[in-house]
């Protein structure tokens, strides 16, 4: 399994545990979304070069 799916599937539970345990709706989406925007914000504060450098390494596939 990918790292990708371990994080999303652990979210996923961190999610579930959280509405069970009775914390009110809103704070688990929260945490999704943090979870979900922190990698954004990172390689949006990249410059050109280094984006470009990230995206012919995955063609390459030397990164996930």
């Amino acid at each position: 399994m990918s790292r990708k799916w371990q994080l999303a599937i652990g979210g996923i539970v961190v999610a579930i545990i959280l509405w069970i345990v009775g914390i009110p709706a809103w704070v688990p989406v929260l945490i999704i979304l943090a979870a979900l925007a922190v990698p954004v914000v990172g390689y949006m504060m990249l410059d050109s070069n280094q984006r470009a450098r990230i995206r012919r390494m995955r063609q390459r596939k030397q990164l996930p």
